[in-house]
C-alpha cells in the first residue's frame, strides 16, 4: 500500500503546476508581484511540497520543432517579452522540476519541460505548443547521464491535434496557470472567465466562477522589502470555483485535475495580498488533501501595483 501511495502523492504535485501559479504582468494584477510561492500538502505521514520561482526569459529558450515532422506552426510570443516559471518538487524520495514558458501579453503557454527524478526511474517530457495542437516528446536517460538532459534518449514523440470544437479565440493554458487566472479575477472582482487547458494529451474547456466572499483561517509567511511578515488567523478570501469539460469526441483519458486534485475544485484568493492561499479538491486514492500556501516572496513595494 505504501509503495502505491508515495508515487501517487508525488504525482499530486508533478501534475502541477501541470504545475502551480502563473505570474501575469497585467496592469493592476496583484499576482504580477509574485517572485516565489511555496505550497505544502500533508496527510498523516505523507507530505509533498512545491516551490515556484518567476523570472524573465529569452525567446531563444523556445525549442525548434524537429525538421523531419510535418510542417506545423509553433506558438510564438507577440513581442520579445517572455516569462518563465520554474517549479521544484519534493515528495518523499522523489523530486523533479517543471519549467513553463509563457507569453504574458496574452496568457498563452508556449512551452513546458517536465523532469522527474526517482530512485528507480527518471523521465522527461517536452511540450511545444502549436497554433493548432501540441508537439509532445518523451525522453529517458542513458546509463550515467541523469544530469545531461540533451543526451537523454527520445522514446516517443507525437503531435496532439486540438479538437475542432474548441473556441479558437481562447488562450490555451497549463492547468496550473489557473491559479494566476483566479488571482486576476479576484483583483478585478470578475464574476466568471473561460479558458482552455491542455493536460498530458487532452484539451479541456475550463470555466472559473466566483462563488462569493468568505473567511478562511490561514497561516503563511510573506517576504517583501527584506522583511518577513507572519500571517495567521482569519482571512477575507474570494472562492473561485473551477468546472472543466473535455473537448472532442475521444473518451476521457484521465479526469481534469489541478495539482492532481479533482472533483469539486476551488481556489481561495486572499483579497488583501492577491495570493492563492488554498486549493481545494479531492484525490481518489487518499481523499481530501488541500494544498496550502506556506510562504510567498513579493517584489519590492515600490514596484508599481505591489504596495499593500
Amino acid at each position: 500500500m505504501i509503495t502505491r501511495v508515495i508515487p501517487a502523492l508525488w504525482a499530486l504535485f508533478l501534475g502541477v503546476l501541470s504545475t502551480t501559479a502563473l505570474a501575469s504582468d497585467g496592469s493592476g494584477s496583484g499576482h504580477s508581484c509574485w517572485q516565489s510561492l511555496a505550497f505544502g500538502a500533508s496527510r498523516g505521514f505523507l507530505s509533498a511540497s512545491i516551490t515556484l520561482d518567476y523570472e524573465s526569459s529569452e525567446v531563444d529558450a523556445l525549442t525548434e520543432l524537429p525538421k523531419d515532422m510535418p510542417p506545423r506552426k509553433a506558438q510564438l510570443p507577440i513581442s520579445h517579452d517572455l516569462k518563465k516559471i520554474t517549479a521544484s518538487f519534493a515528495a518523499m524520495r522523489s523530486k523533479g522540476e517543471q519549467q513553463i514558458w509563457y507569453d504574458p501579453n496574452r496568457t498563452q503557454v508556449l512551452q513546458l519541460h517536465r523532469t522527474s527524478i526517482g530512485s528507480s526511474r527518471s523521465r522527461a517530457k517536452l511540450y511545444r505548443f502549436l497554433t493548432d495542437g501540441v508537439y509532445r516528446e518523451r525522453r529517458e536517460p542513458l546509463e550515467g547521464s541523469k544530469d545531461d538532459l540533451q543526451s537523454w534518449t527520445i522514446t516517443s514523440r507525437q503531435v496532439v491535434d486540438y479538437p475542432q470544437d474548441r473556441a479558437k479565440g481562447l488562450p490555451v493554458l497549463n492547468s496550473s496557470m489557473l491559479l494566476g487566472e483566479a488571482a486576476s479575477m479576484a483583483d478585478a472582482n470578475e464574476a466568471r472567465r473561460t479558458v482552455l487547458a491542455f493536460t498530458d494529451t487532452q484539451l479541456f474547456r475550463v470555466q472559473l466562477e466566483s462563488r462569493g466572499i468568505e473567511t478562511y483561517k490561514a497561516k503563511f509567511i510573506i517576504n517583501q522589502d527584506g522583511e518577513q511578515q507572519r500571517i495567521k488567523g482569519k482571512r477575507k478570501v474570494m472562492r473561485i470555483g473551477i468546472e472543466a469539460s473535455l473537448l472532442g469526441d475521444d473518451e476521457e483519458d484521465k479526469p481534469f485535475t489541478l495539482l492532481e486534485l479533482s472533483g469539486d475544485l476551488s481556489i481561495l484568493i486572499d483579497l488583501e495580498y492577491g495570493l492563492p492561499i488554498l486549493v481545494e479538491g479531492s484525490w481518489y486514492r487518499i481523499g481530501t488533501i488541500p494544498a496550502a500556501l506556506e510562504q510567498a516572496s513579493l517584489l519590492a513595494s515600490t514596484t508599481p501595483d505591489c504596495a499593500h
